[in-house]
């Protein structure tokens, strides 16, 4: 296995379940079958994708390169901290250890610990009747002087995407639809005025609903003097801090642009009781997540109109975001679902793998997106309010 195959392997198994998972790998006396249906009970993910990525680490550890592979885990900055922190354990134990089995051997399964060790260790290990009862510890590497408490919260997935799909607001298809083709024609006026660094394929790509051309969330290090708002000079992009996306939903509540503050319409209206959620990153540098769900990526273009786009902006009540951010099997059924609702208008991403998708994904009970009956007057208005700002900003950065 050379080095492409073996990051390739990688990211199909996942950096992380792949060291997650590593003590039952290389433990010949479970079957892929049996590793492949505790990573599936604990996981989440369908019976097909467990035994695929089962069959691909153990062919990492026939060829060799578990080594290699753990290097590559460390060195890969998006991996994360935990992950990276036992993989260096591991790679730690491999190189110190005097008297381990010969981990390059072509054809055999790698030995992490020393034959002593491993007898000892096997003593201990879950017999065929109780690995179902296996609880994710990350202990391949142990420490007498510390304990590890498992991290249980893949057991309450399906509970939690149960409940936020019964809770979640997302726009409805057809105000997406219109919204897609008044940018159509509206991607030569915003040519026209924008900063001339200003990339427009970053916002006005194919089939895109950005509602807010231009805007895109800073990095810590751009945040400087007055920076909300305004034109930076680097790349011709406006700055916001993530109020404009509210935009989209104050016109949809109650017809008017977003207003904060206790006396705001955002209070008023009860829009203050939700959070707004993005489905999907509208920074390059934090789709690491997304690349290992979709089979072709192109990174050549931030993503940056996916902050503003109407169909990534789910409408979640205060205090259940946070799922769609770190929890695998729930943003992997919000992905489906928004490619359900809205086809794949996604800049970057293509071939969304289905295997991936939890197996109890059928079950879930949608809320049905909400369709105003002035629906086309309210996008209408939300879009001449975008057209006097963008134009009144770039205008006045010109002058």
């Amino acid at each position: 296995m050379n080095d492409e195959k073996l990051n390739s392997a990688l990211n199909a198994i996942g950096k992380e379940c792949f060291i997650s998972y590593l003590e039952y790998f290389v433990d010949e006396q479970l079957s892929n079958e049996e590793i492949a249906t505790v990573i599936q009970r604990e996981r989440g993910y369908t019976h097909n994708s467990c035994r695929s990525r089962t069959s691909k680490a153990r062919s990492i550890l026939k060829s060799g390169r578990l080594k290699s592979a753990l290097e590559i885990i460390i060195k890969t900055d998006r991996t994360e901290y935990q992950c990276r922190q036992l993989a260096q354990k591991n790679l730690n134990m491999l190189i110190s250890q005097k008297n381990e089995t010969t981990i390059e051997k072509e054809g055999q399964f790698a030995k992490v610990l020393s034959p002593k060790a491993e007898t000892n260790r096997k003593k201990s290990l879950p017999t065929v009747s109780t690995i179902s009862n296996h609880q994710f510890t990350n202990n391949i590497v142990t420490n007498s002087a510390s304990i590890e408490f498992p991290n249980l919260s893949s057991k309450v997935e399906r509970e939690l995407t149960m409940i936020l799909g019964r809770i979640c607001h997302h726009v409805h298809p057809k105000l997406v639809d219109y919204i897609t083709e008044i940018n159509l024609e509206y991607r030569a006026e915003f040519e026209d005025i924008c900063h001339k660094s200003c990339n427009i394929n970053s916002f006005l790509y194919k089939n895109s609903d950005c509602v807010f051309p231009g805007f895109r969330r800073p990095i810590n290090s751009e945040k400087k003097g007055t920076w909300k708002n305004n034109v930076f000079e680097k790349d011709g992009t406006i700055l916001n801090d993530n109020t404009f996306p509210r935009h989209i939903w104050a016109y949809l509540s109650e017809n008017k642009a977003y207003s904060g503050g206790t006396s705001g319409m955002w209070s008023s209206s009860g829009l203050s009781n939700f959070e707004l959620a993005h489905i999907f990153s509208h920074k390059q540098d934090e789709r690491d997540f997304e690349k290992n769900v979709f089979r072709q990526i192109t990174d050549n273009t931030e993503p940056y109109g996916l902050f503003t786009s109407a169909s990534n902006i789910v409408l979640i009540p205060k205090g259940f975001a946070k799922p769609t951010d770190h929890m695998k099997s729930v943003k992997i059924c919000f992905y489906k679902r928004h490619l359900e609702l809205y086809g794949n208008n996604i800049i970057g991403l293509s071939g969304f793998d289905e295997t991936l998708v939890p197996s109890w994904y059928s079950e879930i009970v949608w809320l049905e997106p909400i369709l105003p009956h002035d629906w086309k007057v309210r996008i209408n208005n939300l879009l001449d309010y975008r057209k006097k700002y963008l134009h009144k900003k770039y205008q006045a950065k010109r002058n």
